[in-house]
């Protein structure tokens, strides 16, 4: 967008662990952005760009918890118009929807089998929209001196919630 912010404010030098952005709004489309920081990787921050001309400014919007131990190699998307999936390298995933931090589903870690596991090297995730309840694993497989990516497309058994 012309004129508008060209970055989201964080202070100088800061790493990040995993992102990602999404326009969301169904009348005004509004730019949201999810992130992990390494100085606080317990927490996903989300922002949002108000207005897109030289006057704009990021508006922080609120906070997700990141669970124990999920942070390192994660990665972030957007799914289904408002719900942030975060992947860990294992496989694991949690699903919440960003209005109000609720978990809409979970994953526990894939469990493929030693030797097989130890060949692979989880790459990314993302959550497929509509309501089939499917996540998309992006993945590199090491076999002697070649790599090959590899994609799983898993489906979530549905949650009572």
């Amino acid at each position: 967008m012309h004129g508008a912010p060209a970055r989201v404010p964080l202070a100088e030098g800061t790493r990040l662990l995993a992102a990602a952005a999404v326009w969301l709004g169904e009348s005004k489309q509004q730019l949201h952005v999810a992130f992990i920081l390494e100085n606080s990787p317990e927490t996903v921050a989300l922002w949002a760009l108000d207005g897109n001309t030289d006057a704009a400014s990021w508006l922080p919007v609120g906070e997700l918890p990141v669970p124990n131990g999920m942070a390192a190699g994660a990665s972030l998307s957007f799914v289904n118009g408002g719900d942030l999936l975060l992947a860990t390298t294992d496989g694991a995933t949690i699903q919440r929807r960003i209005t109000d931090g609720s978990v809409v589903t979970s994953t526990p870690a894939l469990n493929l089998g030693g030797e097989k596991e130890r060949s692979l090297q989880w790459q990314a995730a993302c959550g497929t929209h509509g309501p089939d309840g499917r996540v998309v694993h992006l993945s590199m497989r090491h076999e002697a001196k070649n790599r090959s990516p590899e994609v799983m497309v898993l489906r979530w058994l549905k949650k009572e919630l």
